[in-house]
């Protein structure tokens, strides 16, 4: 009786070992680690930076700094979503009009092969959507190392401001406890070289 209380405690461990479900849906795929640099070749520029400022104050609510080259991104880290701030200005007459601004959710976590979630702002004539959806689970190679478990996600934004509508498709490459490992839009992608 021992024994085979003994054998199936050792399978069951074994087993757990090699399957890395637990690390994949505990795993951080998007840290946000003050003072890190990402950077990505590009090839639409050289060289991307994305840094890792730190937590600040903005709009009464505590949210992570982080730059792209010198854009400012903020995001809000919850046990379950990664919300991004979005605002779309304008010059209207000479003057800076804000058309919107707000936090909406970029990804959505555990992350889970053909999940799906949808955020949006809508302000009278104008809308924001963003539709995300987990494709699948892989191994990837970038010039910065090799990596499994690599979730691709889709994400697509539609925006509407009265007759002008625009739509942009990204597909991301998460890795755990790195983040962003590839991303591609219009024919175009952004690949993980270096990180400080």
């Amino acid at each position: 009786m021992n024994f085979r209380k003994l054998l199936l405690f050792l399978l069951l461990f074994l087993f757990c070992q090699k399957d890395t479900l637990l690390n994949r849906t505990t795993g951080d795929y998007f840290p946000l680690e003050k003072g890190k640099t990402y950077y990505y070749y590009s090839t639409l520029e050289d060289t991307i930076q994305f840094k890792f400022i730190g937590d600040t104050l903005l709009f009464g609510t505590n949210l992570f700094y982080c730059e792209r080259n010198i854009e400012p991104i903020f995001f809000i880290k919850e046990k379950f979503s990664l919300e991004k701030f979005v605002c779309k200005e304008t010059l209207i007459f000479g003057e800076i009009e804000t058309l919107y601004k707000d936090f909406i959710t970029f990804l959505s976590f555990p992350l889970i092969e053909n999940k799906e979630w949808q955020d949006s702002i809508v302000k009278d004539t104008i809308k924001f959507y963003l539709f995300g959806k987990v494709l699948k689970r892989d191994n990837l190679e970038v010039p910065y190392g090799k990596f499994s478990d690599v979730y691709s996600i889709i994400i697509k934004e539609k925006e509407i401001i009265g007759e002008n509508r625009d739509s942009l498709i990204y597909l991301y490459y998460l890795a755990p406890e790195i983040g962003i490992i590839k991303k591609e839009y219009n024919n175009h992608y952004e690949i993980l070289c270096r990180i400080e």
